[in-house]
């Protein structure tokens, strides 16, 4: 080793030391021989670029990966979730008030009291009903059996013997049924639709659309 260092150091030429680099930095013949050469694969230019790139797109691709593996897991945890959850369903609001039956899209009042033909009138608009107005057959056969063997007011009345019968929205009655009797405020009996004195008392029946239906 010593001998090359000196040799490096020192090149003796034609018996005389001088510099191992001659003028135009190269490397004498003597120093040469016993420099080492360096292989061209140990340094190559951008090498180590290209490896930082690469380190980069792996921890990237590393990253995207487990993003991905994560939504998927908390998304089969929610499904999971809500399967497995025993929340009580909200039941939907009932369709009328208390106090009121629920028939076929409508509510229903039956009175416990007896009042005149404009006083159950009144009390119906006062909860944003009307007396019964009956639209079928069907709708009075449901009337006279829910109430019962009572005689109670509905909807529909005349000016006077012979004038139309109309109801209390001001619609034309279109005879769904027979009315017995000369006087100008129907009710409902026993077994048939008959007429009486508006002033007289008896129980009534409201009706209105339902909550779902009301406009």
């Amino acid at each position: 080793m010593g001998n090359k260092e000196n040799l490096l150091s020192k090149v003796r030429m034609n018996g005389q030391e001088t510099a191992p680099f001659g003028p135009n930095g190269s490397l004498h013949a003597a120093a040469a021989e016993y420099a080492t050469p360096v292989p061209e694969e140990v340094y190559r230019p951008g090498e180590k670029t290209h490896l930082r790139q690469s380190l980069v797109y792996i921890i990237l691709v590393f990253a995207v990966v487990n993003l991905l593996l994560l939504a998927l897991l908390w998304t089969v945890a929610s499904v999971r979730g809500k399967k497995d959850c025993f929340c009580p369903e909200v039941a939907p609001p009932p369709p009328c008030e208390d106090g009121w039956i629920w028939y076929k899209n409508k509510c229903y009042y039956f009175s416990k009291v007896f009042k005149e033909w404009n006083e159950s009138r009144d009390f119906c608009l006062s909860h944003n009903a009307s007396l019964a107005l009956i639209d079928s057959s069907e709708e009075l056969a449901f009337l006279e059996r829910f109430k019962g063997a009572s005689d109670h007011w509905i909807g529909l009345r005349r000016e006077a013997a012979g004038k139309p019968w109309l109801w209390t929205n001001g619609s034309l009655f279109n005879n769904t049924f027979p009315v017995d009797g000369v006087s100008s405020c129907v009710f409902l009996s026993r077994e048939r639709v008959s007429s009486a004195a508006c002033y007289s008392d008896r129980y009534w029946i409201c009706n209105k659309p339902d909550k779902r239906n009301y406009t």
